[in-house]
C-alpha cells in the first residue's frame, strides 16, 4: 500500500469543495462505493487517488478534507463493515434466540456480509497475509470487535457452569472466530465452491460442539 499521495493540495480542512459526490451521496459514500467498484474490478495495484475522484465524481479537495490517503479509505471501509456485524449481533441478542439457532442465524449473516463487501474483504485477508499495516489493523478489528467480546461472554459462561473449565476462553474465541474467517474467504474468493447453506452447516457444527452444545 503506498502512502499519501505527492500531489496533495494545501487545503483549509474547515472547508469542502462539495457535500455531495456521485448520484448525491456524500462524499465519504461516494468514495467507498467507487472505491469498491474499483477493487471489485481487480485494480486493487492500481489504485490510486485521482482514479477513485474520476469513478465517484469527487473534488480532490474534497477527497482529503474527509480522508488523508487512499490506505485511509480501505481502513475506513473495513470499521465499516466491522460496524455492520456489530449491528447484525445486537439484533441477533434482541431476538432471544435458542444458542443452536443464534450460532447459525449469525453465520448466515456473516455469510451475507462477506459476500456483499467482498471487494474490500478479499483486500483485507490479502492484507493478512502479507504482514501488511492494513493487514494488522484488520487484524486488531477483529480482535477488538469480535474475539475478545466473545472471550469475556465465554469467561461468564465458565463462571456459570456453563462452559467446561478447561477451555480457554480466548484461545477458544480466536480459533473460532478466524476459522470462521478463512471459511468465509475460500468461499468468496471461490476456492471453496461449497454451497452456502453447506459452508454454514459446517461451521455451526463446531461452534456448536465446541461451545458444548
Amino acid at each position: 500500500m503506498s502512502s499519501i499521495e505527492s500531489d496533495r493540495p494545501d487545503i483549509d480542512t474547515g472547508r469542502r469543495a462539495s457535500a455531495r459526490g456521485r448520484s448525491g451521496a456524500p462524499i465519504p459514500d461516494a468514495v467507498f462505493r467507487a472505491t469498491e467498484e474499483l477493487l471489485a474490478e481487480g485494480l486493487l495495484q492500481r489504485l490510486t487517488v485521482s482514479r477513485i475522484l474520476a469513478r465517484a465524481s469527487v473534488s480532490r479537495t474534497s477527497f482529503y478534507y474527509h480522508f488523508p490517503s487512499k490506505d485511509a479509505v480501505l481502513v475506513a471501509m473495513l470499521e465499516q463493515v466491522a460496524a455492520h456485524a456489530d449491528a447484525q449481533i445486537a439484533q441477533l441478542s434482541d431476538r432471544q434466540l435458542e444458542a443452536d439457532a443464534a450460532i447459525r442465524v449469525a453465520l448466515e449473516a456473516s455469510v451475507e456480509l462477506w459476500e456483499r463487501h467482498s471487494a474490500i474483504l478479499l483486500v483485507a485477508q490479502g492484507a493478512l497475509r502479507d504482514d501488511s499495516e492494513l493487514g494488522e489493523q484488520w487484524r486488531t478489528l477483529v480482535e477488538e470487535r469480535f474475539v475478545r467480546p466473545f472471550a469475556e461472554r465465554l469467561r461468564r459462561q465458565q463462571a456459570a457452569g456453563r462452559l467446561a473449565a478447561g477451555h480457554d476462553p480466548l484461545a477458544l474465541s480466536r480459533a473460532l472466530h478466524w476459522m470462521t474467517e478463512q471459511a468465509l474467504y475460500a468461499h468468496i474468493a471461490g476456492t471453496d465452491r461449497t454451497p452456502p447453506r453447506i459452508v454454514v452447516d459446517a461451521l455451526a457444527h463446531v461452534w456448536s460442539a465446541s461451545l458444548g452444545r
